[in-house]
């Protein structure tokens, strides 16, 4: 939340009247969380460049979070050059635990 809250700081945020692009959509709620979404990509994208080191710890801690609740969850990476060359990187499967191997996959990603 710290490297998020530099983030934002360092970085600002959009510029626009949100409570006038909400007041055209037909489902606020729905744009609103895109909106959050978008700006939390977006600042995450800021810190992995700005301190690499940092962000991997962070996706280290996001990635266990669930298995210590005991939810089932998968990890993907996406990356996209453009809209014709996508592609999905498997990084923990729903049904894998998260083990040393997953661990080093997860520590492996890179921006």
């Amino acid at each position: 939340m710290i490297a998020g809250l530099w983030a934002q700081t360092r970085y600002g945020t959009f510029r626009i009247d949100l409570q006038q692009a909400l007041s055209v959509e037909p489902d606020p709620q729905e744009y609103l969380a895109l909106f959050s979404a978008f700006k939390t990509l977006r600042l995450e994208a800021c810190i992995d460049r700005e301190l690499p080191g940092l962000s991997r710890q962070i996706s280290r801690l996001k990635a266990e979070s669930p298995e210590t609740l005991g939810d089932r969850y998968g990890i993907y990476g996406f990356f996209s050059i453009t809209r014709k060359r996508c592609e999905l990187y498997p990084v923990k499967g729903f049904d894998e635990s998260y083990n040393e191997e997953v661990k080093a996959r997860v520590s492996g990603i890179r921006p």
